[in-house]
This record gives structure tokens, C-alpha cells and sequence, in this order.
């Protein structure tokens, strides 16, 4: 009857290996539960983060772009003033008349220049 003895104490052992596991097992998943919900804590910091970073940084580009669409209307302007009452009546037009004034005065302004070179090409 040794042989009853030893299967009720592998019973019994395996009873509380088994017991372990599963106090194991739950003790696992609370660390994982815990380390997931950290997880997803800085995932939503690091994207409200992101969301910021993108805000401030569509904030400087519109800045940058309408600081050149300033400069770009100023020198249209200073174009469009070399034409005198042309350029006025263009630049009354609107943005497409103001465009074309810009062409015209700088035509107007490298031709002068180049008259201006060949002029002084002829007296050297």
C-alpha cells in the first residue's frame, strides 16, 4: 500500500504546484494590467505633446509665409511704382493688375539698366 501513500502525496503536491500557478498567474496579470495602463498613460501625454508641437510649429510657418507674401506685395509695390499712373491704374486691378505691374516695372527696370550699360560700354 506504499504505492497509495506516494499517489496521495503527488496529489497533494501537485494540488499546490498548481495552487502557485495560478496565484502566479494572477500576480502576472496585475503586472502586466499596471505596466499596459503606464503604457497608455504616456502614449497620451507623448501625443498631446505631438498635438502641440504641430500647432506651434503650423503657427510659425503661417507667420514665415505671410511675412513673405508682405515682402513679396512690397517689392510688387515698388515695381509697380516705377510706371507711375500705369502702375497705379494696375495695382487698382487688384492682385493680378499688381502682379502685371510687377512685370512691367521690372522690364522697365532692367531695360534702364541695360541702356544704362551700353551707354557707358560706348564711352569706354
Amino acid at each position: 500500500m506504499a504505492g497509495e501513500g506516494d499517489t496521495e502525496r503527488l496529489i497533494v503536491l501537485l494540488e499546490a504546484r498548481l495552487t502557485d500557478f495560478e496565484r502566479n498567474m494572477l500576480k502576472a496579470a496585475g503586472v502586466s494590467q499596471k505596466n499596459f495602463n503606464a503604457i497608455k498613460k504616456e502614449s497620451k501625454s507623448a501625443t498631446r505633446q505631438m498635438e502641440q508641437d504641430m500647432i506651434r510649429s503650423s503657427r510659425r510657418i503661417n507667420q514665415a509665409l505671410a511675412s513673405t507674401s508682405s515682402q513679396i506685395g512690397a517689392m510688387a509695390q515698388a515695381h509697380a511704382s516705377h510706371l507711375g499712373p500705369l502702375g497705379a491704374g494696375l495695382t487698382a486691378l487688384g492682385p493680378a493688375g499688381l502682379a502685371a505691374a510687377a512685370g512691367i516695372g521690372a522690364l522697365v527696370i532692367g531695360l534702364g539698366k541695360g541702356i544704362s550699360s551700353a551707354a557707358e560700354a560706348e564711352r569706354i
